[in-house]
């Protein structure tokens, strides 16, 4: 497929095309600053979000799409809350904004919660719908938590850190914590987290890490 757009007053569209050149898609974001899009694995379900500006206060939207015709959209808006992040998990998805996380099933239903403290500096989605979020300042004394989510968004672990947290991946059941100097691999509730030594990472591979 291949996608175009065009954008008329504040109503921003987006088509898709087939290989014959039919549209087979039009999504129109109406007053939402598209920033997020998620496709489920099956390609039957679409993820559409953004920022929002209504009464001039900042906030986001997310629209989600039956790609089959089968069922009408659906729209969520949060305001005050800025989305980083849109996964889909299965047929739910795993919407994360700054102030918190939800999982969303396809008619719009809000089925787990979990708030944030403060905003993730840095964040990690696993297959199964875990959550890893890293929040916190090294330069305070409580330093950075890295906190584990499950797929119900219960926090089912934490590990603190001195040092600014640069990125986190999941796979395998395990989780890669990259601050400015250390490599921490732990496992999925971060109940053991080992150093993997300070080292060069720009030569290594996630394989060669996780295994």
């Amino acid at each position: 497929t291949r996608v175009r757009s065009s954008a008329a007053s504040d109503v921003y569209k987006r088509q898709v095309y087939n290989a014959r050149g039919e549209e087979i898609f039009l999504l129109e974001s109406g007053d939402c600053y598209l920033s997020v899009l998620a496709l489920n694995g099956k390609g039957t379900w679409l993820a559409a979000g953004g920022v929002t500006s209504g009464g001039g206060a900042l906030g986001c939207g997310i629209k989600l799409h039956d790609m089959t015709g089968r069922q009408p959209a659906v729209s969520l808006s949060w305001p005050d809350e800025i989305l980083l992040k849109a996964q889909w998990c299965g047929d739910k998805l795993l919407a994360v904004t700054d102030r918190g996380a939800r999982v969303i099933s396809t008619d719009g239903t809000v089925l787990y919660e979990a708030r944030f403290a403060e905003t993730p500096t840095a964040m990690a989605i696993g297959e199964g719908g875990t959550l890893y979020t890293a929040c916190g300042d090294s330069r305070e004394a409580a330093g950075v938590t890295v906190t584990a989510y499950d797929a119900t968004l219960a926090a089912v672990g934490t590990k603190t850190v001195a040092e600014r947290v640069l990125s986190l991946h999941t796979e395998k059941n395990r989780v890669l914590i990259l601050t400015e100097n250390t490599l921490l691999l732990g496992d999925a509730a971060l109940t053991e987290v080992s150093d993997r030594e300070a080292v060069s990472y720009t030569h290594l591979t996630l394989p060669t890490i996780f295994r």
